[in-house]
């Protein structure tokens, strides 16, 4: 049986001698040398440890992105869910019939949306509606087309009629009125689908077929020399126009002033025109002119 341990008697205690301490201090320092070189060891073994790790980790995210990409990339060309189940249509101007845009694009349903392009729908909206002037188209994924659509604005009210004839209109029955946009084309809608704003009336006579709507009536340049002559009369001369009209075979338009009405052709330029206008003036004075002037003559001016 073992005896508690105790203290050794004072008598038996010797002191260390200086050789002695010296071996115990290089012996302890010996063994912290070791325990640190212990530590370095395994600091350096955790340390390449954690760069393995990296490099692996590295070559699995090259593996996983690459992973990523080719699965979108099969979403993208091979999935249903970016085909087109909804399109939506942000009405811009009155005119705009969105049953008749959406029936328009029914064909583009399951079209894949990534696929799709502006050129495939500008087809399809210019035949729903003639007189469009552009048209966006917005890409909402997965599966929402969004179109927005700008008309070409109306110029003027149209009244086709015939010499002796009472005026007609193509829309009398479902009281439709016939409008010009600013690219000459002829169109019909109901007077709530216009704006507010009281366009000017263009009598369009001497045709020799009967204008069809949703078709180009005049062509630009005629509308532009016809709003040149306006705003000249305006400007050089102080007369307002009251009244235009138009003869589709003669290709020439008539301005009626509060006085009397004047006469122009595109055979000759609205300059050379004036310039007989101005002449007339001069000699003769506006005050004989009780019905019209005729400008269109190169060498007179032919007034009643």
């Amino acid at each position: 049986m073992l005896l508690s341990p105790r203290r050794i008697p004072g008598r038996y205690n010797r002191q260390a001698t200086v050789p002695t301490r010296d071996f115990v201090r290089r012996r302890q320092m010996r063994r912290r040398r070791y325990a640190w070189e212990r530590w370095k060891r395994v600091f350096h073994r955790v340390q390449r440890g954690i760069e393995q790790l990296k490099v692996t980790a590295r070559r699995f995210a090259l593996v996983f992105v690459a992973c990523l990409i080719l699965l979108i990339l099969g979403l993208l060309l091979f999935s249903p869910i970016l085909e087109v189940r909804e399109i939506r249509v942000q009405r811009s101007d009155p005119r705009i019939d969105v049953e008749q845009v959406q029936r328009a694009l029914t064909p583009l349903f399951r079209t894949h949306l990534f696929f799709l392009s502006s050129q495939d729908v500008a087809p399809m909206l210019r035949k729903a509606l003639p007189d469009l002037a552009s048209a966006s188209i917005q890409k909402r994924y997965p599966s929402t087309l969004v179109v927005r659509m700008t008309l070409d604005p109306i110029i003027a009210r149209l009244s086709i009629e015939d010499r002796g004839a009472p005026a007609l209109s193509s829309g009398a029955a479902m009281h439709m009125a016939d409008f010009l946009t600013s690219q000459g084309m002829y169109v019909t809608y109901l007077p709530d689908q216009m704006k507010a704003a009281q366009q000017p009336l263009i009598r369009v006579v001497d045709w020799g077929a009967r204008p069809t709507p949703w078709m180009p009536l005049l062509d630009a340049a005629f509308l532009l020399e016809m709003r040149q002559a306006e705003q000249m009369l305006g400007e050089q001369f102080g007369q307002e126009t009251t009244e235009r009209i138009v003869y589709l075979r003669a290709q020439e338009f008539h301005l009626k002033t509060k006085t009397y009405t004047l006469w122009f052709d595109r055979q000759s330029t609205l300059d050379a025109q004036f310039r007989r206008y101005r002449v007339f003036l001069r000699s003769v004075g506006a005050g004989a002119v009780k019905q019209y002037v005729d400008l269109r003559l190169a060498d007179r001016v032919v007034y009643k």
